[in-house]
């Protein structure tokens, strides 16, 4: 953390405004609930960071709102709202008044919240489909063949 340190003061000393972002709670879902706790050592790591730098902090982990599992749902109206919500929330932050607050409770109150993430996620299926290169419409990478077709040295 000391280079991530330097590197935030680094980009301090240049005259910018520099906002550090916590990583969110990642306790709610089963695929990353084993990271949850290195997550927290980091957050309390960069909030120490913050405070000696005196740098504004947007902290992700606590904003309970979004380990709601409609957000994650992969549906696009949830996608705008999360980022609707960041937005405000880092516009918060910043102390500048905004009235971004209107499409993040209409997709919460499209249904209740489901007791499972995966139930959220279409059983893994949209995962399955997305998360290989043939899961893509059209397989984005057929037809083109790779730059490099053996191991090479590129330095």
């Amino acid at each position: 953390m000391a280079r991530y340190a330097d590197a935030l003061k680094t980009l301090q000393q240049t005259g910018a405004h520099v906002l550090a972002f916590t990583a969110g709670d990642l306790g709610t879902v089963p695929l990353f609930r084993r990271l949850r706790g290195r997550a927290a050592v980091y957050n309390e790591l960069l909030r120490s960071i913050a405070d000696d730098l005196g740098l504004q902090l947007v902290d992700f982990w606590r904003f309970t709102e979004f380990r709601d599992p409609r957000l994650w749902a992969g549906i696009a109206s949830t996608v705008a709202a999360r980022h609707e919500r960041m937005a405000a929330k880092v516009l918060d932050t910043l102390t500048i008044p905004h009235s971004t607050h209107h499409t993040f409770g209409r997709a919460l109150a499209s249904s209740p919240p489901e007791r499972s993430f995966w139930a959220t996620c279409d059983g893994g299926r949209r995962s399955r489909r997305h998360g290989s290169p043939s899961g893509f419409a059209g397989n984005p990478g057929a037809g083109i063949e790779p730059k490099y077709s053996a191991l090479t040295s590129i330095v």
